[in-house]
């Protein structure tokens, strides 16, 4: 009798380092399909006969390398994986180290699963149909609009054309360098991207509108709607001028890109996405009717946007390496959110929602057996759908809070001084974060730490005395807190 061993999950092999994306898309809107063309530049590391990269739902038509020596291995075979979403590019020889160039001619579909490069449908302000392009990449789908190494390690630089009708606007992470007209259409290019990871990538085509202004960094930052809708977005485009100032000179870093765009999307899975330089939101956490609003609602869009505007910094200049560390970017996103808000809004008073709305949240989940540390080892993207879930957001956001108030604001955020610098552009993990608060308090963080982010579940403080003549004598004690009432076998502690 045989027996089926399942196919453990693997990563991208070691084999190749991408460098730079020349990426050319051109959307209709009208079939919901794509045409693209991409170059990569990349350096294999290793000698190999075969590169293996993601793709997902793409139909590759043509393969090219260019090596080195300027010599050009056409029509490449391809192999296509649908279980790990990758495909191979098989090659005619065996080749050494080296720089290259691989070329793809490929095409794919606006799905409407708001995921990958996918299509929007809302109506108009006289009822009429339309659609818009937008993109979802984290974590694992911008293989969905472009073959990739499509892992968060792997960062690289995107030079970005869109091909779109002349009447819709083109928009990506950077700003716009040329836009020149082809029949009935308009190539739109944009500027040359930082170092960054591919489910930071973005893009968006549609009939939009928006209002504007500048930081005091003279960073230009617009609100981008669907067209009747731009005055809605007033009181969020306030939010993210204070916000792109107020983390610039608390984290020592200024915001590094030009622009900064926030766009309401009608159909969109997440609550917002902190693609570098083109953040996404859904509307109803972007756009406010001022008629109609309540101070409980601004309250609300303020920390969505100022926690999306907190990952330019944790999450997009300084990255985790592996899904394993989401916490890195997630938690400190949302402690910062409540830092801003609380600093700028202070007629909000965001400090008392925080009790309810994130400590509570965090307190209730992991009471639970079912519980799961923050750091919690991901091997499959696939589990990740598994932890955005209070723990890595709302318990995350809590220790942060804690170890800033046993720290000080001031040296914790001497801490955060190191962390950004020593790794922006790069990326990092938890450890990372650890060794920085310790140059910065001379203490030992990570010992301290680990005992809240390594192991699930919080501890119940038992304090009992005793009367020893004109001594008391005062025992505490701590074990984890279990909703069920039982008790916990591992007896946990906590620093």
């Amino acid at each position: 009798m045989s027996c089926v061993v399942p196919v453990k999950f693997e990563r991208l092999p070691e084999l190749v380092k991408p460098t730079h994306y020349a990426l050319t898309l051109s959307p209709d809107l009208k079939n919901f399909t794509f045409r693209g063309q991409e170059t990569t530049d990349i350096e294999i590391l290793k000698g190999t006969d075969h590169l293996k990269l993601h793709s997902s739902e793409i139909d590759i038509k043509k393969a090219r390398l260019t090596l080195s020596d300027g010599s050009v291995l056409q029509d490449l075979d391809i192999e296509y994986d649908k279980k790990w979403t990758t495909v191979t590019l098989k090659l005619p020889k065996h080749i050494s180290p080296q720089k290259a160039k691989i070329f793809l001619d490929f095409v794919g579909e606006l799905n409407d699963k708001m995921r990958g490069f996918y299509r929007s449908k809302y109506k108009d302000g006289n009822g009429r149909e339309c659609y818009l392009a937008a993109t979802q990449f984290e974590s694992t789908f911008a293989r969905l609009a472009f073959p990739c190494w499509d892992e968060p390690i792997y960062k690289a630089k995107f030079d970005i054309t869109l091909i779109v009708d002349e009447e819709l606007t083109a928009l990506s992470n950077m700003n716009v360098v040329s836009e020149t007209k082809i029949d009935n259409k308009k190539v739109v290019k944009f500027a040359t991207t930082p170092l960054m990871s591919t489910y930071l990538v973005a893009f968006a085509v549609g009939r939009l509108e928006y209002i504007e202004s500048k930081t005091n960094g003279n960073c230009l930052v617009r609100i981008y709607t669907a067209e009747g809708r731009k005055n809605q977005g007033e009181f969020s485009l306030e939010v993210a001028i204070k916000a792109l100032d107020w983390y610039g000179k608390w984290f020592g870093i200024d915001y590094p890109l030009p622009k900064c765009d926030l766009i309401a999307i009608p159909d969109f899975s997440m609550g917002a996405m902190e693609n570098w330089g083109l953040v996404t939101y859904r509307e109803v956490t972007l756009l406010v009717d001022p008629a109609k609003s309540s101070t409980r609602q601004k309250s609300r869009i303020a920390l969505v946007v100022a926690h999306e505007l907190a990952h330019l910094w944790f999450g997009d200049l300084v990255t985790m390496k592996w899904w394993t560390d989401l916490w890195l970017k997630e938690g400190f996103a949302s402690f910062m959110e409540y830092m801003f808000v609380g600093a700028n809004y202070p007629e909000f008073k965001i400090w008392l929602h925080f009790l309810n709305d994130e400590l509570a949240a965090g307190f209730d989940l992991d009471a639970l057996r079912s519980s799961h540390p923050v750091e919690v080892e991901i091997n499959n993207p696939n589990e990740m759908e598994e932890i955005y879930d209070s723990i890595t957001y709302a318990k995350s956001n809590s220790i942060i809070r804690m170890l800033c108030n046993y720290l000080g604001e001031e040296t914790f955020q001497k801490g955060l001084w190191i962390y950004l610098k020593r790794f922006q552009y790069s990326n990092a993990v938890t450890v990372d974060l650890w060794n920085a608060l310790s140059e910065a308090s001379s203490q030992n963080i990570e010992s301290l730490m680990s005992t809240w982010t390594k192991q699930m579940g919080y501890p119940l403080l038992s304090v009992s005395q005793k009367i020893d003549g004109k001594k008391r004598i005062l025992k505490m004690s701590q074990k984890r807190f279990l909703a069920d009432g039982t008790v916990d076998e591992k007896n946990s502690l906590w620093q």
